[in-house]
């Protein structure tokens, strides 16, 4: 399940402005936008590409790549889980010699 976050009252001023005030919105906007665009001129580069035979490794290729197979999903070991970021803040923790 999801946790709450613990950032207090400061994360939650944070959160209102980032997500309701007329700036928060303008730049969450722009940023969608932002990634349409950058997805609409790849795939306009890729038609480009393709059209024109450049990008050797994908055009000599027998036709398009075949697609993946991706297995089903396992469940997560909540267990395992939650000892690998343990061990990952315990590494940070050492390496930059922080206190928790």
């Amino acid at each position: 399940s999801v946790q709450p976050s613990f950032a207090g009252e400061v994360g939650a001023k944070i959160t209102k402005a980032v997500t309701t005030s007329d700036l928060g919105i303008s730049v969450r906007r722009s940023v969608v936008k932002g990634a349409q665009m950058m997805d609409k001129l790849d795939g306009q580069w890729e038609k480009f590409s393709d059209d024109n035979g450049l990008g050797a490794a994908r055009f000599n290729q027998d036709g398009r790549p075949k697609p993946r197979e991706v297995p089903d999903l396992k469940p997560l070991n909540v267990g395992i889980a939650k000892q690998l970021l343990q061990i990952s803040d315990d590494a940070f923790i050492e390496f930059t010699g922080t206190s928790p």
